[in-house]
């Protein structure tokens, strides 16, 4: 099965599926995830969040990534990370592709520098289902009148879904990264 990609910022090679292994640059993976809206580092954020300190917050989110992620490609849908982006890039599980949110602009050259693939928008071919990747939230995307998916964050849940999107933002699946399965799941859902 082949996976294909077209991106407006930054070139990498999605190249297929094979049985139940996703292959990048020659590279096995083992499944698909996607989150959005970590926000790595950000104390406002981690009080806002219940969190007692900002090494609370970040310590829960690495720890419930790595239980749900190993060697899998993971898209980031944006807002990763406001500082210390190497040290918490070192301690995470997966292949990490990142579409840029409007956090993460300031960093564009950190994230080129640390070979961390990254995108303005990502459209992706799954299982023969298009999948729209983005930041934010669409009314309508690339191939929305013939039933594409759109996974965004951005909004943290503030924002009702529209059609066939779906919000991946960390705080909506309790700070855990979302499978391609669960994706196909709710999809299911949404046209029963």
């Amino acid at each position: 099965m082949r996976i294909n990609k077209y991106s407006s910022y930054y070139h990498t090679r999605v190249q297929y599926k094979v049985a139940d292994t996703w292959y990048i640059k020659q590279r096995k993976f083992t499944d698909v995830f996607f989150t959005s809206d970590l926000h790595f580092n950000d104390r406002d954020l981690a009080k806002s969040r219940g969190f007692s300190s900002v090494d609370d917050m970040n310590e829960t989110m690495i720890d419930n990534w790595n239980s749900t992620v190993d060697d899998s490609i993971i898209f980031v849908l944006g807002d990763f990370c406001h500082k210390g982006i190497e040290g918490i890039l070192k301690r995470l599980n997966g292949y990490i592709i990142l579409v840029l949110g409007n956090h993460d602009m300031e960093f564009v050259e950190e994230y080129k520098r640390l070979g961390v693939p990254i995108f303005q928008n990502y459209q992706l071919k799954v299982q023969e289902k298009d999948l729209w990747l983005s930041h934010y939230a669409h009314r309508v995307w690339h191939k929305s009148s013939v039933g594409s998916w759109h996974l965004y964050g951005h909004t943290h849940g503030q924002l009702e879904e529209v059609g066939l999107s779906f919000d991946v933002c960390t705080e909506l699946y309790m700070y855990k990264p979302v499978s391609i399965n669960q994706v196909e799941s709710k999809m299911r859902l949404k046209l029963a």
